[in-house]
């Protein structure tokens, strides 16, 4: 009875763990648990990344109707940070040499000259409750002693104020910034892809 006890907790613990390696899909937000910025989600728009928005900028094309992702949250990918979308060809994050965080249009690879492309390290730490969190951050590659991310304030033309998220690098001159310990992977377990596209 013991050893048939022992091994349903075993097999239960090794299901658990092979769903967490099958999880592929996040959504981020915002740690720095000194600042009111903590806890922030993380929105893809405008080509960059955000705190403070209600909600990423997506399109679906009327073609596509019912099979549409609902497109409320930014979902990336685990390890690159690509963008979890259906559009052929994906999304590819990179950080300008300004050191703004943008990812790529829809059907197209381009990315600014000198832009990086990697460089997201990420490092497990304890939450307030002594739980294990994944949380990720940035190092230019080639010049580790430009690292970390930070959000800057943007106003918007409608006047909507935000924080657009940078990494540091070189180039780096945005002022009035917060400074970030990272941001937090949030697991989506059902893999779904966060939107068609993003914009």
């Amino acid at each position: 009875m013991r050893f048939l006890t022992s091994a349903a907790v075993l097999s239960a613990v090794i299901s658990q763990v092979s769903a967490q390696d099958t999880i592929t899909g996040f959504t981020l937000k915002a740690w720095n648990p000194s600042s009111t910025l903590q806890g922030e989600e993380v929105n893809a728009s405008g080509f960059g990344f955000h705190l403070g928005l209600d909600g990423p900028g997506t399109y679906c094309p009327t073609i596509v109707g019912d099979s549409c992702p609902t497109g409320n949250e930014t979902v990336v990918y685990k390890g690159g940070l690509s963008l979890s979308v259906m559009v052929p060809g994906g999304q590819q994050t990179f950080v300008d040499v300004s050191g703004a965080i943008g990812y790529t249009q829809a059907h197209s690879i381009y990315v600014p000259a000198g832009a990086y492309l990697g460089g997201f390290t990420s490092y497990t730490t304890l939450d307030g409750n002594g739980v294990n969190q994944t949380i990720i951050s940035w190092e230019t590659p080639g010049n580790p002693t430009f690292a970390g991310l930070v959000a800057c304030p943007k106003t918007s033309e409608s006047g909507a104020v935000s924080h657009q998220i940078y990494g540091r690098t070189p180039a780096f001159n945005q002022t009035d910034c917060v400074e970030l310990k990272g941001l937090i992977d949030v697991a989506q377990p059902d893999n779904k892809f966060g939107a068609w596209q993003y914009v």
